[in-house]
């Protein structure tokens, strides 16, 4: 769904309908619908049950945003406190555990950890009961140590972060989508669905990569090169045009 994916400029949106049916999986009215009527059932989004078309604006709940993925904002990732604490992870797992170890290897890059070296995983983000996580993957909790602290001797943070994460890999796909949102962005004052349609999906993509790539660290660990923000920031001026269309 738009609003799901990033576009928090279209919420409100008044031709939410029309738009959406041009994507993949909602092409059909009865299958958008059912889509948006299981959403409404599970408390993810609201609107108006009205026959005036202009009630029809799907709103999101608080449960709604509290399930967005950080793609949609992050920036509460940037703006984190930082107390120089690194909470790091290692775990003993038998060679022979295959399917144990892709599991973890699975939970440690979706929850966005830096591999430093060998078993050795540490994060800038704060403990949230991930020995329960784990557990509810068939993971045994007494093989996997969280321990938080701050590195001795020349071990910096920056030092940390460069070993930790693939910063030259991030830095490109960044200036790849920079350079999409400059060169493809299509101009709103000659808006037809199908344009946006397709330019959508291809910005989507590559906005994915990069937040699937990018630890989200807070500002004070960024290198110089990190453009994350910029990012950011052009993608709402991207999108801000679009936003006066479909509200209006």
């Amino acid at each position: 769904m738009v609003f799901m994916t990033g576009l928090d400029a279209f919420a409100n949106a008044h031709r939410l309908h029309s738009s959406l049916n041009s994507f993949g999986g909602w092409e059909k009215s009865s299958s958008y619908l059912r889509h948006m009527r299981s959403m409404r059932e599970k408390g993810l989004i609201s609107w108006q049950d009205s026959s005036e078309k202009i009630a029809w604006v799907p709103q999101l709940t608080q449960t709604g945003k509290a399930s967005l993925p950080e793609s949609i904002d992050p920036t509460s990732f940037w703006n984190q406190d930082w107390s120089g604490n690194w909470r790091t992870l290692t775990f003993d797992l038998p060679a022979d555990e295959r399917k144990e170890r892709k599991r973890l290897n699975r939970w440690l890059q979706e929850n966005k950890f830096g591999h430093l070296q060998g078993s050795l995983w540490l994060t800038a983000r704060k403990y949230e009961d991930w020995s329960t996580q784990l557990g509810s993957l068939n993971i045994d909790p007494r093989s996997v140590i969280f321990i938080e602290g701050k590195p001795l001797g020349n071990l910096t943070d920056a030092l940390i972060v460069e070993k930790a994460w693939d910063f030259t890999h991030i830095a490109n796909l960044q200036e790849e989508y920079l350079r999409f949102l400059e060169n493809r962005t299509p101009i709103a004052a000659q808006f037809s669905s199908q344009d946006f349609a397709a330019w959508f999906r291809d910005e989507s993509e590559l906005w994915r990569s990069v937040m699937s790539s990018d630890p989200l660290l807070p500002s004070p660990l960024h290198p110089a090169n990190y453009q994350g923000q910029l990012c950011w920031q052009k993608r709402r001026s991207a999108f801000s045009p679009w936003r006066d269309i479909l509200c209006s």
